[in-house]
C-alpha cells in the first residue's frame, strides 16, 4: 500500500498540485491558484453506495470540487451510476492496481505535456489519444486537450484527447 500512496503523491505533483495534508485514507492537495483535490483511499473491499454517500457528504461539507477515489478491488455498478450523476464535483476513479507502478516512469513511455491550443489552428487534423489511455488518466487530461509527445529519439508528435 505504501507504493500505491507514493505513486499517488507523484501523480499529484505531476499534475501541478502541492500536498498540504495527509492521513492514512485522504491526501489533500492544492494548486497555486487555490484549486483543491482530495485523494481518497477506499479501505473496504467493495466500493459500494454507503461508502460513496459517506465521502460525498464529507467532501461537500469541505466544498471540494475534485476528488480522486482509489479503491481496492471492485466498484459496484450502482456506484458508477451514482458517480456519473454527480455534477457538483469532478470525480475520478482508479483501482489500486493502477498505482502499483508509475506508468510515466516506464522506459517505453515518452514524455507527455499538455500545451496551449493557440498556435495550432488545425487541431482537428491531429491524431487522437483516448481519455482512457493510462497516461492521459494519470495526468488528468480532458477531452479536447492538446498533448505534445516527445519520443526518446527527439521526434515530436501531437495528439488531441478524445
Amino acid at each position: 500500500m505504501e507504493q500505491v500512496i507514493q505513486h499517488c503523491k507523484e501523480m499529484c505533483v505531476d499534475r501541478g498540485y502541492i500536498i498540504y495534508d495527509e492521513t492514512p485514507t485522504i491526501i489533500q492537495a492544492t494548486k497555486p491558484n487555490g484549486f483543491r483535490v482530495y485523494l481518497c483511499f477506499i479501505e473496504q473491499e467493495k466500493f459500494n453506495v454507503e461508502v460513496v454517500k459517506y465521502y460525498y457528504n464529507l467532501l461537500r461539507y469541505d466544498n471540494i470540487q475534485h476528488v480522486i477515489f482509489i479503491y481496492k478491488n471492485q466498484i459496484t455498478p450502482s456506484v458508477k451510476k451514482i458517480i456519473d450523476g454527480i455534477q457538483t464535483m469532478k470525480i475520478e476513479l482508479f483501482c489500486q492496481s493502477a498505482f502499483y507502478y508509475n506508468v510515466t516512469k516506464h522506459s517505453l513511455v515518452p514524455q507527455h505535456t499538455r500545451i496551449e491550443k493557440e498556435g495550432h489552428p488545425e487541431i482537428d487534423k491531429y491524431p487522437s489519444i483516448r481519455k482512457t489511455d493510462p497516461v492521459a488518466r494519470y495526468y488528468g487530461y480532458a477531452v479536447g486537450d492538446l498533448i505534445k509527445i516527445v519520443r526518446r529519439d527527439g521526434s515530436i508528435y501531437f495528439r488531441v484527447v478524445k
